[in-house]
């Protein structure tokens, strides 16, 4: 399982809107129950970035009424919207996954895949970018 060798034992996972990230582990350790353990032990140490917008404890106009981080990140760096992908959303994401797996040998597949990558690298971006912004938020409100 490629997902155990990449990732370490021990630390935090950080993710934005966790439950569906442990509801997709869940549904692997039920496919996969010779990995149940190591899934199990991966949901135990999510890390949910979206609870400070959720819950309003930090807000900029620009997010609008939204806590996703499609409107999240656009308002904190601005230079990271999702306008600019041909995959942009989370369903659309999902949607296109699943085409490809009922679809293999559909030739538009390679093209499929890397804008794929690009949403998946946009989002994992927007992660980093979040959480240093909280970082310098309370770096510079508590020290």
């Amino acid at each position: 399982m490629q997902l155990k060798a990449d990732i370490k034992e021990t630390g935090s996972i950080i993710a934005y809107n966790a439950p569906f990230e442990v509801s997709v582990i869940k549904g692997l350790a039920a496919l996969f129950p010779e990995e149940k353990e190591f899934l199990e032990d991966l949901n135990t140490r999510f890390v949910d970035l979206l609870i400070p917008f959720k819950k309003a404890w930090y807000y900029l106009a620009e997010m609008g009424s939204s806590a996703s981080i499609k409107y999240v990140l656009p308002a904190i760096a601005p230079e990271f919207s999702y306008n600019d992908l041909e995959i942009n959303n989370g369903g659309m994401a999902s949607e296109t996954f699943l085409a490809m797996i009922e679809n293999p040998n559909d030739e538009a597949n390679a093209i499929t895949r890397i804008n794929l990558l690009k949403y998946c690298k946009r989002d994992t971006e927007g992660m980093v970018v979040i959480y240093k912004h909280l970082l310098d938020i309370i770096s510079s409100k508590y020290c």
